[in-house]
């Protein structure tokens, strides 16, 4: 069947998603599945942020409620403004994919956590096109919009529903799994697609692993609010350890947003692309 992917970001964004995306859809020909986003990719005119491999699929764009949005954010409805768009936006939403789905046939339709509209209105236009719906959860949909309690209840109420309405649910890992296992006992609807990335980690025949010297912990991907807490406990741990320790960070998100929020003790390498 032929495949509607919805996500935020995409291939070739930098982000860790699009990278996995890109890695489990780019040996499928371009006609068996299409992608939709909120953001532009135009293979011609490829922002600097755009650094990794393209798919050969569609690249659809989907527009947003902008003149909505740009009243929301007056005062005094600022602090209120992800909430009170959230419903209009996924109602405009819901209409585009519905389109999109009839228009290219599609069988299945998967949508990606990321965008707080995009996985309940793949799910509405999948029942109003009779397409099967499968949400891939890279993210814990409820808890990433922990920092905002009404637009976490209004995810919470809406994860309920299209979770009990999906084919399958994808998650990332185990600790994703066991998450939903308990949430809402899933079974084997719940499936584990861990990162498609194939490396020798093996050192060279014959070499041995070094164990002297400065150690590292090295992280790779994106970090945002949904991170914050854990690297400022890992900063606390590193400075109470005896020994020469550093946390080094090959990331887009810049140094100066990670020691705004608290990190400190870590090297940042920046983003490194896959050339």
């Amino acid at each position: 069947k032929k495949v509607l992917l919805v996500s935020h970001y995409l291939p070739p964004s930098r982000y860790g998603q699009p990278r996995v995306i890109q890695r489990l859809l780019q040996g499928f020909p371009a006609e068996t599945y299409a992608l939709a986003s909120v953001e532009t990719y135009d293979r011609s005119q490829a922002r600097s942020d755009q650094d990794g491999p393209w798919l050969l699929g569609d690249y659809i764009h989907l527009r947003k409620l902008d003149w909505l949005n740009r009243i929301l954010i007056r005062r005094p409805l600022a602090p209120y403004a992800r909430l009170l768009g959230a419903l209009p936006e996924i109602w405009f939403r819901t209409g585009q994919i519905a389109k999109l789905i009839r228009e290219r046939r599609s069988g299945v339709t998967i949508a990606c956590s990321g965008d707080i509209a995009d996985l309940p209105a793949a799910w509405l236009a999948s029942k109003r096109t009779g397409c099967a719906f499968i949400p891939y959860m890279f993210d814990d949909y409820v808890e990433q919009w922990a920092f905002q309690p009404r637009l976490r209840r209004l995810a919470a109420a809406l994860e309920r529903r299209f979770i009990a309405n999906a084919a399958k649910v994808i998650v990332p890992n185990e600790f994703l799994r066991r998450e939903y296992q308990e949430r809402y006992g899933l079974g084997d609807k719940l499936v584990v697609i861990n990162n498609p990335w194939l490396s020798d980690v093996s050192p060279p025949s014959g070499e041995a692993v070094r164990r002297d010297g400065p150690k590292k912990i090295v992280y790779t991907g994106s970090i945002y609010h949904v991170h914050f807490d854990a690297f400022v406990t890992l900063g606390q741990a590193l400075g109470l350890l005896d020994c020469t320790a550093t946390l080094d960070i090959y990331s887009a998100t810049p140094a100066e947003t990670l020691t705004a929020n608290g990190l400190d003790r870590f090297v940042h390498h920046g983003h490194v692309d896959d050339k």
